[in-house]
């Protein structure tokens, strides 16, 4: 299997990961967008992470129901569960 790394990436060729650009050889060179350094873009980033996370928790707690009747339908066929309203009756 062949794989292209970008370039400055250290690309398994001894040289290791390096940080990246931003160091100019007169001294520390800070690149921002939108007024952020990349400490800044990785709080955000992280912060967002957190907060899909906990979405999918909600999510998940949400349909549970729905997930159990599944599982059943799935591991019990002979069973009459089934996917299609969480497991409960409609009434008829």
């Amino acid at each position: 299997m062949k794989w292209v790394l970008p370039p400055g990436s250290g690309g398994g060729h001894g040289y290791g990961f390096r940080g990246g650009r931003g160091l100019g050889p007169g001294g520390a060179q800070v690149r921002r967008l939108f007024g952020l350094d990349r400490h800044d873009w990785g709080n955000i980033h992280f912060i967002l992470a957190l907060l899909f996370v906990f979405l999918i928790l909600v999510h998940i707690v949400l349909h549970w129901t729905w997930i159990k009747s599944c599982a059943k339908s799935i591991l019990f066929p002979s069973r009459k569960a089934s996917c299609d309203n969480g497991g409960q009756s409609d009434g008829q």
